[in-house]
């Protein structure tokens, strides 16, 4: 989904470039993460302890308070969680209301755009993923997109800064998901991770909001 403007005025595709610098300067000032649904956040310390939907719920707060305050209002959890960024994506128009815009298209995603995605995982209390777009996506000849995300994630993307032979293991951090487009008979996993298959969906990507903050 994508941020748009709330009043004349505003320069919408700035206001979502400004969401992907701010999560690449995090990335790039971390002294400390961890995946965590309990969130301690010292932004002047360099420490990320948070889950993804607290990562990106930060980000639009510090560049977008008022269409954060709307996604915030419309669950009744203590705070927006992977799935409720899913369900208010899907709920959107193609046209831009009250300063939110659901994107059509896989392949025109944009830095500072929200995907997000809805699968409960019993295992680690996940209600599924969302993540920052962070640079334009790459169409790969198989049908397939590349996505340079900015995440806080458990598991390591694809030319991740997490994982075996980084700082950090996981939580905050950047790499690229893989998107395939669904086949007939093959069922959509839910993962986008070296070693497991790429997230299988349709195009239009059923969780994709682009939002220019504002």
């Amino acid at each position: 989904m994508r941020i748009g403007e709330m009043t004349a005025g505003e320069n919408t595709p700035m206001l979502g470039r400004g969401l992907a610098e701010l999560a690449a300067s995090v990335v790039a000032a971390l002294r400390e993460t961890h995946y965590r649904h309990k969130i301690h956040i010292d932004p002047a310390a360099g420490v990320f302890d948070v889950d993804c939907s607290g990562f990106v719920s930060y980000l639009i707060q510090q560049v977008a308070e008022r269409h954060y305050q709307m996604l915030a209002k419309s669950t009744a959890d203590p705070r927006p969680l992977a799935r409720d960024y899913y369900r208010f994506a899907a709920a959107l128009a193609p046209s831009i209301h009250q300063g939110w815009r659901r994107i059509i298209q896989l392949a025109d995603a944009m830095p500072g755009d929200i995907v997000a995605w809805n699968h409960r995982d019993a295992s680690t209390g996940d209600t599924g993923h969302v993540f920052v777009v962070a640079n334009d996506a790459v169409a790969r000849p198989d049908g397939e997109y590349l996505i340079p995300v900015s995440d806080s994630s458990s598991r390591k993307h694809f030319d991740d800064s997490r994982g075996d032979g980084h700082k950090f293991a996981d939580g905050v951090g950047s790499g690229q998901s893989r998107f395939a487009p669904i086949r007939p008979g093959r069922r959509p996993p839910f993962s986008a991770t070296p070693g497991r298959r790429s997230i299988m969906c349709r195009s239009p990507l059923p969780a994709s909001s682009r939002f220019s903050a504002g």
